[in-house]
């Protein structure tokens, strides 16, 4: 895939063109369901498309119905108080002017039968488009009428495990690998491989070839993602003090040509890209036995030795991933081979029992598009929605992006496609979402937009949440590469309008600040992980103690609703609420999902 130069502009809703491929990029608050209810609203009046017509995607049925929710509210403030929108909202008053005479007069008529038809509007889940497009177009997909859904397959699943582990239990080698790796069972196997045989993703057998090509075609951009901007902040201060460098530390000393091969050795190096190792020259010349005594020069070498030290451990770590990875050849081929053994029998088993999941409609559909015979479907579909809207487009995966790029080709001036997402928040990777997919559909994008302003938190947070993500103070201009991918990190603005900015937070103790960063002293002094984790959890509660008693939200004081807690595992919530508990604070684990009759209050209840 060649590599495009994206040029975000700031998103406006009210002028952004209603026809070709925009990608528009939202970080957490800055309004993107806002924004794309007044989308909707101009999909509604500007090109005459019904809610049937307007295909709204996202990836679960909550954010469907707030979607859904959100819609309706923009519509109906829009018909029950356009004369003083268009008087006080901007977008409200651009948009009364873009509308043609006949477009005006049929506003009120348009928005009314909108909200009347709102619940057959087309805002699903991808699955649920996928169910949708093959029912509605039922003689064009070539599905099967005595196909059935099933919501749950993972019966099916099992067996189909069960039965490649009856195989491979024949050979007394292949079954110890699996048993070292605690995947000898059916639910081991199905836990830890799950989504790979669930999902349809190509996979690549592993060879010693294949994984040392894979890490000399990548290592390079890796150590320059992670190196390169240090090196060359580096090499530039060091060049702005060659003169004084090389006066005492090279001129007129015994092995002076020695130390000006060492010196330029180390410049090389800086200048260097990808994963050139340290050279021994740079060690040298950076001795501190050189310098003894000049603080100023220990100073000045210190960013380097320690830029010398992370750049190698850093190399001889992947390196040394790498070496155990060949050493673990034999099992993954044997896994990678099962995987592929397991979904053939699962899909078999499928096919037998005329049985469908949610995973296979997109497939089915994906393939079907793919198919050139298929033109009749794909023409059905992009005449049904020739709009599409996909939120949370971060976490779609290749073949849900296949599915949409079929639908809404660039060349066709009458299919319009909004995709709304943020890399930084690719949090379904567990269910298959790819950046890689992401990164392609930026660069097939003709539009691509950005949303600056959070409208959720107060400045004192959106600051340090800059401050974290650029890496540098937050008054030094431009983007960071934060991410690698090419995805910067464009500091995102606040805005006293905020809503968390009716409430802040007054804490009598300047030492914090929104956003704080708190280390255990004595941290070292802990042997064990869960002796620093009880320590860490009281910590908590002894802070949580005094917010409650000193710290005020608004103008009344801060109550345990106002505080959550964020852990890694469950065995970090148990630690944490046992020291909660202990301190006389109740709380809540929301991710709990042992069943009810097993807490010990139903057991007293039992009694």
């Amino acid at each position: 895939m060649s590599k495009k130069t994206v040029n975000l502009q700031k998103l406006n809703p009210a002028t952004i063109p209603l026809s070709g491929r925009h990608l528009i990029e939202a970080s957490a608050g800055t309004g993107k369901t806002y924004n794309i209810t007044r989308l909707y609203l101009r999909l509604l009046l500007e090109k005459g498309l019904s809610v049937q017509q307007i295909l709204v995607m996202t990836f679960t049925k909550a954010a469907t119905e707030e979607l859904r929710g959100r819609i309706e509210e923009q519509i109906r403030l829009a018909l029950n108080n356009w004369n003083e929108l268009v008087n006080e909202d901007e977008f409200f008053s651009v948009l009364d002017k873009q509308l043609t005479e006949e477009q005006s007069s049929q506003r009120e008529a348009l928005l009314n039968i909108a909200l009347r038809e709102l619940d057959e509007a087309s805002i699903y889940t991808i699955h649920g488009f996928c169910s949708r497009a093959l029912s509605s177009q039922a003689f064009a997909s070539g599905l099967s009428m005595d196909m059935s859904m099933e919501t749950d397959t993972s019966e099916l699943l099992i067996e189909s495990v069960r039965d490649w582990l009856r195989k491979i239990n024949q050979s007394e080698s292949d079954f110890a690998l699996l048993e070292e790796n605690n995947c000898h069972t059916p639910e081991g196997f199905t836990s830890k491989y799950g989504n790979a045989l669930t999902s349809s993703t190509d996979l690549q057998i592993p060879d010693q070839e294949y994984m040392q090509s894979y890490f000399n075609e990548n290592i390079d951009s890796i150590m320059d993602d992670l190196f390169y901007a240090k090196k060359t902040a580096i090499k530039i201060t060091l060049l702005e003090n060659e003169s004084r460098i090389l006066d005492v530390l090279v001129k007129g000393k015994k092995d002076e040509q020695n130390r000006y091969h060492e010196w330029a050795e180390l410049i090389l190096w800086l200048e260097s890209h990808g994963a050139k190792e340290v050279p021994a020259e740079l060690g040298k010349f950076i001795n501190g036995n050189r310098y003894r005594g000049n603080d100023d020069f220990k100073a000045l070498f210190e960013p380097l030795k320690t830029l010398k030290n992370d750049f190698t451990k850093q190399l001889n770590s992947r390196k040394e991933s790498l070496e155990k990875q060949i050493e673990s050849i034999p099992v993954y081929r044997l896994i990678t081979l099962g995987v592929l053994a397991i979904r053939k029998k699962f899909s078999m088993l499928k096919e037998q029992q005329m049985m469908m999941d949610f995973d296979d409609l997109i497939t089915y559909l994906c393939n079907r598009l793919k198919d050139n015979s298929s033109q009749a479907l794909k023409t059905a579909l992009s005449t049904q929605y020739p709009v599409a809207l996909v939120d949370e487009f971060q976490d779609t995966d290749p073949q849900q992006y296949a599915i949409l790029d079929i639908l809404y080709p660039k060349s066709d001036p009458d299919c319009t496609l909004f995709m709304i997402g943020d890399p930084k928040q690719a949090v379904y990777a567990f269910r298959g979402g790819d950046i890689f997919t992401y990164l392609k559909a930026r660069n097939d994008a003709e539009y691509h937009w950005y949303m600056d302003t959070n409208w959720r938190s107060e400045q004192g947070v959106v600051t340090g949440y800059n401050r974290l993500f650029l890496g540098k103070p937050v008054d030094k201009p431009g983007t960071v590469d934060v991410f690698g991918y090419d995805i910067n990190y464009n500091p995102i603005n606040s805005t006293p309008q905020a809503k968390a900015a009716g409430e802040p937070l007054k804490d009598p103790d300047k030492h914090f600040s929104a956003i704080n960063y708190c280390w255990l002293q004595d941290a070292e002094n802990y042997t064990r992980v869960d002796e620093l984790r009880e320590a860490l959890a009281q910590w908590c509660v002894t802070e949580i103690s005094r917010l409650l008693t000193e710290v005020k939200l608004g103008e009344q004081a801060v109550q345990e609703k106002d505080i959550a807690i964020l852990v890694r595992t469950g065995t970090e919530a148990q630690i944490v609420r046992d020291s909660l508990s202990r301190s006389g604070f109740p709380s809540v684990y929301l991710s709990e999902k042992e069943s009810i009759f097993k807490t010990d209050q139903s057991r007293e209840l039992l009694l």
